[in-house]
């Protein structure tokens, strides 16, 4: 069989016949299991907002922190994911954990859909020239990492004039936007490469 006949049956067979079938299950699954994807999406975020309660409990008792409702989080999400944000003084922490991985970011209560890694903001925070990404392991690292650094994290949002953070956050998403394009440009290059040969 050749390209063009391949291609013929992908757009007209193949690809009408999936949009309807999807068009039946995905009903059928919401109906089915939509209660039981929420329930375990809370049991998820319980669990997760109860270890953050106890491993980061200086949030709570020295900065008076409070868990306070996900904005722009997806409910159920998927997989195992659960978010918890938890709410200091001007700033917002996001605790995101699923698929054995824990994530943390941090925003100002100003533009609280402007979300930073809490590795990055430090890189930027201690001003060193050499920035490397590293994750948070687990709560106890995230731990370690916020309550050594929570004054300097709740300064670094505070507008005022010499603090150029949001000026040097712009400068290194800048800096991944251009590399990610080089990666894309590279990555087209040698598709294409390979379709000819």
């Amino acid at each position: 069989m050749n390209r063009e006949t391949r291609r013929w049956i992908r757009r007209n067979i193949e690809s009408p016949v999936a949009t309807r079938l999807g068009s039946i299950i995905s009903p059928i699954y919401h109906l089915l299991f939509d209660g039981l994807d929420r329930r375990n999406a809370g049991r998820n975020q319980a669990k997760l907002a109860q270890e953050i309660q106890t491993e980061l409990s200086f949030l709570f008792g020295a900065h008076r922190g409070n868990i306070v409702p996900n904005e722009g989080v997806p409910f159920p999400p998927s997989f195992d994911y659960a978010f918890v944000t938890v709410a200091i003084d001007d700033i917002l922490i996001l605790f995101c954990r699923g698929r054995g991985e824990l994530d943390v970011h941090v925003a100002s209560w100003d533009a609280p859909n402007e979300w930073h890694e809490i590795c990055l903001l430090l890189n930027l925070i201690e001003k060193k020239e050499n920035r490397q990404r590293w994750g948070v392991l687990d709560l106890r690292d995230a731990s370690r990492l916020v309550e050594s650094h929570v004054d300097q994290i709740k300064e670094a949002f505070v507008e005022r004039s010499g603090n150029d953070l949001k000026q040097r956050l712009a400068a290194v998403y800048a800096d991944d936007r251009l590399a990610m394009r080089e990666a894309d440009w590279d990555i087209n290059k040698r598709l294409r490469s390979i379709r000819r040969g």
